[in-house]
């Protein structure tokens, strides 16, 4: 049985705030995006965050607004690529909800962030060679936290209705 809220997560780029939406409109709950929550939090953009706290702020900041979604609010949150990784997060997730991996491959990664270089600071000042060694060495990094995700899907194929149908909601 489907445990809200519903955490989406995911490599940058992934199709995480594409698809939380469209599962929360299909389920009838709220869709959350936790970039979103932060920056409203302290009125600032994620990359001015960076720039004012640097990315331990920004941790900082992501894990208290984490911190809200509590077990039982009926809501698909969209997280943020790094959330997971950072603090005890992962634990907290899987603890308060149903977690999904939005996996996919790193080449369609790569190329998703090479045309949104300019909204990632984490990607600032990066070629694109530099782009794809960062791309592999970070998701590298980041998926002993991503495979602790209570479902893992392919993003590529991901179909609404299976979803929901392996969600077994």
């Amino acid at each position: 049985m489907i445990r809200y809220p519903i955490f989406i997560l995911g490599f940058m780029a992934a199709g995480k705030s594409s698809l939380a939406p469209k599962l929360a409109r299909a389920l009838g709950v709220k869709c959350i995006d936790l970039d979103q929550y932060v920056e409203h939090s302290v009125q600032q953009s994620i990359e001015q965050i960076f720039n004012s706290k640097g990315e331990e702020g920004f941790r900082r900041l992501e894990h208290q607004q984490l911190r809200t979604m509590k077990p039982g609010q009926k809501n698909v949150v969209a997280l943020g690529g790094g959330t997971p990784a950072f603090e005890d997060n992962m634990r907290y997730v899987n603890a308060t909800g149903t977690s999904i991996y939005l996996q996919q491959r790193p080449e369609i990664l790569i190329g998703r962030l090479r045309q949104q270089k300019a909204q990632r600071p984490l990607l600032k000042g990066l070629n694109e060679a530099e782009i794809a060694d960062f791309v592999k060495d970070l998701l590298a990094k980041r998926a002993p936290y991503y495979s602790q995700a209570d479902y893992c899907i392919d993003g590529e194929k991901v179909k609404l209705k299976e979803l929901i149908q392996l969600l077994n909601v």
